[in-house]
């Protein structure tokens, strides 16, 4: 694909947006394509534009975890957390449920303020194979906190 080339081997966001857009407008009924533009989106702070190319992802193909993810990152970092949370509450509730699923609630707890919901998900990682990224959520949230 093109826009892995230009995202990946040569680093030109822009152009692997051009690309993924292209790609979209060819294949409309295929959900990687929404989904990875969505995914550029994000990486190029155009977050707007990730939710609405990741719902048309979700939209095409319910069933893929990682677009509720990307959708609960990108309605983050619009500081939507109500949204977020209940993207990432639809995903568990769909038995879609990841680790990445879990940092965005963690996340969502963090900015709330809401101390149950991280312990919440801290319990949910302990003794998972990549129980590991649980401490990676916690150092964030100290630093961030100073």
């Amino acid at each position: 694909m093109t826009y892995f080339y230009y995202q990946i081997a040569t680093g030109e966001l822009d152009k692997a947006i051009e690309a993924q857009e292209a790609y979209v407008r060819s294949y409309p009924r295929e959900a990687r394509g929404p989904g990875n533009l969505g995914n550029l989106y994000s990486a190029t702070g155009q977050f707007e534009k990730a939710v609405a190319a990741t719902n048309e992802a979700l939209r095409i193909n319910p069933n893929t975890t990682i677009w509720y993810g990307n959708l609960g990152e990108a309605l983050i970092a619009l500081n939507r957390f109500a949204e977020a949370k209940d993207v990432c509450e639809r995903a568990v509730a769909q038995k879609l449920d990841s680790t990445s699923i879990r940092e965005r609630l963690y996340a969502v707890a963090f900015f709330n303020g809401d101390a149950q919901g991280l312990q919440e998900q801290l319990t949910w990682a302990n003794g998972r194979p990549d129980e590991y990224r649980a401490v990676n959520w916690q150092m964030q949230a100290s630093s961030f906190s100073g």
